[in-house]
């Protein structure tokens, strides 16, 4: 009776792959848990493991014609996801450290302005302290 259930998985991986998923065919049950082992030991691999199995995935048997890739188009289109996902992630960081670099430079000012004030005062608090020590002389 099991050898009749179909079912596929499914992985998020967002570290390598943002919102996109590796996803197997619809396979036997069996196939299934095997495939599922094989994605978390993949994933435990390294992108490495990980893309080569996606490749075999998208290659499989299973798939229609219209749907199976070959190695060269499913190489393609694990390798533009993932540069996209690079792309994404180094602007992300860019716009980041530009933030941080703003966020410093103004705390910066400010700093230079309360120092600016608080020497005022400073040169304030003499001239006073000196009127009323001269005051006192009088």
């Amino acid at each position: 009776a099991d050898s009749h259930i179909k079912a596929y998985v499914s992985m998020h991986i967002a570290k390598w792959l943002g919102t996109s998923s590796v996803t197997s065919p619809v396979l036997s049950l069996q196939e299934v848990l095997v495939t599922r082992e094989r994605m978390y030991r993949a994933k435990a691999f390294g992108w490495d493991a990980l893309r080569d199995l996606w490749i075999e995935l998208l290659m499989h048997e299973v798939h229609p014609s219209h749907r199976r890739k070959s190695k060269v188009d499913a190489e393609g289109r694990i390798d533009d996801i993932h540069a996209k996902i690079i792309r994404q992630r180094w602007v992300h960081q860019q716009a980041v450290l530009e933030g941080a670099e703003k966020r410093r430079h103004e705390l910066d000012v400010r700093r230079q302005e309360r120092e600016r004030v608080n020497d005022e005062l400073a040169v304030e608090r003499r001239a006073l302290r000196e009127a009323a020590a001269s005051r006192k002389m009088e």
